[in-house]
């Protein structure tokens, strides 16, 4: 986080930074902190998922409606969404469990043009 944080104060963020420090934040246990970061990357590039992602995430962690970003997420991504359902088996699919199963399968694909990830069947 030093590193994130010396970049912040040197730097105007980029989207893609912004998502990364919301992540770390989510990562640490910490999603509170990671809304903001997670919002300006949102604002900044609309098309950013990982970013719509991790804003969910941490929105469901803090019990802040995230109705508006899954909304986004399905418009943006439904057939993953639909794949992500799938491979979120067990007896509590809600939605944060389909969203945490959507960044393992990306595999650390934080693009803001091209959606990659892998299934458990091996197809994505």
């Amino acid at each position: 986080m030093a590193t994130l944080d010396a970049c912040a104060r040197l730097l105007t963020p980029l989207a893609n930074t912004l998502g990364l420090r919301g992540e770390a934040h989510l990562r640490l246990g910490q999603p509170q902190v990671a809304i903001p970061s997670f919002e300006r990357s949102v604002a900044a590039k609309p098309s950013r998922l990982s970013a719509h992602i991790g804003l969910a995430l941490a929105q469901l962690q803090t019990q802040v409606d995230a109705s508006a970003s899954i909304d986004e997420i399905r418009r943006q991504a439904p057939v993953f969404w639909k794949h992500a359902e799938a491979d979120a088996a067990g007896e509590d699919i809600g939605p944060r469990r389909v969203l945490e199963t959507m960044l393992k399968m990306a595999r650390g694909n934080r693009a803001s043009s091209t959606l990659t990830y892998f299934r458990d069947c091996g197809t994505g």
